[in-house]
């Protein structure tokens, strides 16, 4: 077995990936005497984890990679249509953020799960700073979160805005559709959160040019439904409601996903393997 040592930082994007290979009984150890975001393997530093939003590499992976000779290179965010440059042959898609830790996943019970909620828009719809960029995401979302209210008004069971977090999580095996729009980081946590508890994401395109992970592909019918416009998020709702055998289909799919390759230990089973194939 590897000894593993990481630098989290502390970070809440990092930590789960600490949590993933403690689920996989790995030798990992979590230090501050490596560079931080950083993985060291039998007393050799290997991999850098570049997890800030957007799918470029930002200024503080840039310096990290300069600083030291990392063999591996752990991406957030990953696209194929991305120019990595001479880091490209070193960058690995790793975009889950986090499991449930109080929740236990249960694949059967999340099958048989009545799910009275038809519909959950709780995207936060507020600005962290002015910037112009940001301004698309926030107005989209708004109509989406406008759309379940709606929906709420026409009779559909909807919730939306954003609440206390334990809330929230119980809320999502009972949730059949969680509408979700991109924000900074385009591939948001909240995918990994839905698909733990079997929601179905109506979401714009993911697919092969924004991988979940290296072996992930989140395909258009099969672990989610695409809709590009958030105009018509509720129609496109509305159309899976009425299809049942559908939407059981894909709840399936999505579950059996977590169950074979995006739970705690076989996330953390993943990162091993990897680290272990650069570290031979």
């Amino acid at each position: 077995m590897i000894k593993i040592r990481i630098n989290t930082n502390s970070n809440c994007y990092i930590t789960p990936i600490l949590k993933a290979l403690r689920s996989a009984s790995a030798d990992v150890e979590d230090t501050r005497d490596i560079p931080k975001y950083s993985i060291e393997t039998n007393g050799k530093l290997i991999a850098h984890i570049a997890h800030a939003d957007g799918c470029k590499l930002n200024i503080g992976a840039f310096n990290a990679l300069k600083k030291n000779d990392y063999k591996l290179i752990f991406k957030f965010h990953y696209s194929p249509t991305i120019d990595y440059g001479e880091y490209a042959d070193r960058i690995v898609a790793c975009g889950l953020y986090r499991a449930w830790d109080r929740i236990v996943f249960s694949a059967e019970k999340l099958m048989r799960s009545s799910r009275k909620i038809d519909v959950m828009a709780r995207m936060r719809v507020t600005l962290n700073n002015p910037k112009p960029y940001h301004r698309p995401f926030v107005i989209a979302r708004k109509m989406i979160v406008q759309t379940a209210i709606n929906m709420s008004k026409q009779g559909f069971v909807t919730r939306f805005h954003k609440i206390d977090r334990g809330l929230y999580s119980k809320e999502l095996a009972h949730t059949k559709i969680a509408f979700m729009w991109t924000g900074t980081a385009y591939l948001g946590w909240k995918i990994p959160e839905f698909i733990n508890q079997g929601v179905i994401i109506i979401h714009p395109e993911l697919g092969a040019k924004y991988p979940l992970r290296e072996d992930v592909i989140l395909e258009d019918d099969v672990h989610y439904v695409r809709c590009d416009n958030p105009r018509e998020f509720g129609r496109v709702a509305k159309k899976l409601l009425r299809d049942k055998e559908r939407m059981d289909r894909i709840r399936k799919n999505i579950i059996n996903l977590w169950k074979e390759k995006m739970n705690p230990v076989k996330m953390g089973q993943w990162y091993i393997k990897k680290l272990s194939e650069i570290g031979e």
